[in-house]
């Protein structure tokens, strides 16, 4: 990997990591914040979507040009995938789990999303990454165990930051295809917030009693402007720009980094604490991972590939 592409994946990492204190703090009625889950994500979304279709029209950049399909449906599984379903699920999931927990569940989007790299893509798979995708499965499973469980951490809330690492890894795969296609990273995000926004607000008006009254405080939209500059359009560009060159096995994995980012983060913000038990389940998904991240050398099955 350049190091540009490195500094690249770093970079988004940081900015997806400070959302997820502050996402807890914000939505987590525990934490004073008890925002309506799926309005502030339409509303996220929605704004990001309208600052990048700006950035694409004065680019020349059409959304719905030809190849997108009628109405982009075309690209609509990307926005449902990496929008609306990650959004919902990870969204209620910080009202019954903790940043630090949740950034490690969701760290698990690699295994998948390599998985997928060397059936769909027939990317390399070394007996490390066997190995690897071996360690960091059976990781993710123990986060099931009541053992891990602590205040505030439940098994509900896991299983729902688990839906997302899977929405994040479909939508890595499909957006691989995607860009692979010659799909642009900026046509590609500005779909997807704008479909994600339309979906969050239908089910936001399906599901939850007057959203909207929150959205009066200075605080609300001071998090919705990191989160929309942030993770909503400086990451995502930056992840898919990396995404269109490398292979999904490599920069899928990097994901792993972000957990170590996000305790950090939320013990300085949130005055957040692991369990050992917790630790230990962490620590052999990140090195499960890791070993997903290394070259080797290819198992038979996949070497005719290479």
């Amino acid at each position: 990997m350049a190091p540009g592409d490195l500094l690249r994946l770093l970079l988004s990492l940081v900015a997806y990591a400070a959302s997820f204190p502050v996402l807890e703090a914000l939505l987590d009625p525990v934490g004073g914040g008890g925002v309506p889950p799926l309005a502030f994500g339409a509303v996220r979304h929605a704004c990001a979507g309208v600052l990048l279709g700006g950035i694409a029209a004065s680019r020349g950049v059409r959304i719905l040009a030809p190849g997108a399909g009628p109405w982009g449906v075309r690209l609509a599984p990307w926005g449902i995938l990496a929008v609306f379903a990650t959004e919902a699920t990870q969204n209620y999931g910080f009202t019954r789990t903790s940043a630090s927990v949740a950034s490690l569940l969701q760290s698990g989007a690699g295994v998948p999303a390599a998985l997928a790299g060397v059936v769909l893509f027939r990317e390399r798979l070394t007996r490390g990454k066997a190995a690897g995708l071996v360690l960091a499965s059976l990781a993710l499973v123990a986060f099931f165990s009541p053992d891990l469980e602590a205040p505030g951490v439940t098994a509900a809330g896991n299983l729902l930051m688990c839906g997302t690492a899977l929405a994040y890894a479909g939508a890595d795969v499909y957006g691989k295809h995607l860009l692979g296609s010659g799909v642009s990273p900026l046509r590609l995000v500005t779909h997807g917030h704008l479909l994600g926004a339309a979906l969050l607000l239908g089910a936001s008006a399906c599901v939850e009693v007057s959203p909207w009254g929150s959205f009066a405080h200075a605080r609300v939209w001071g998090a919705l402007a990191f989160l929309v500059l942030g993770p909503g359009i400086f990451a995502a560009l930056m992840w898919l720009d990396v995404l269109s060159r490398l292979p999904v096995s490599v920069v899928a994995p990097m994901g792993c980094l972000m957990p170590l980012l996000v305790s950090a983060m939320s013990w300085a913000l949130l005055g957040e604490r692991m369990t050992p038990a917790q630790l230990a389940a962490g620590g052999a998904l990140l090195a499960g991972l890791w070993l997903l991240a290394r070259p080797g050398r290819s198992l038979a099955l996949t070497s005719r590939a290479d």
